[in-house]
């Protein structure tokens, strides 16, 4: 799995912040994730506003989707 959170999501506390909750949203559902697959996140500009319900919903989705 491999996160991107560019300069225009924030500083660099907060884009470590944001890769810190993405990490965690990602490692509860890795036991769901059944494929052999690479994964990349690109975090996008409201990713720092989010809650973490926003970002687990927004994760399912994409889980779905691959």
């Amino acid at each position: 799995m491999g996160l991107s959170v560019g300069k225009k999501v924030g500083g660099a506390t907060v884009r470590n912040h944001v890769k810190r909750r993405l990490r965690e949203c990602y490692r509860v559902r890795l036991d769901r994730i059944t494929a052999e697959v690479d994964l990349i996140f690109f975090a996008r500009l409201g990713a720092a506003e989010a809650s973490r319900q926003d970002l687990e919903q927004a994760m399912d989705q994409l889980l779905r989707r691959a």
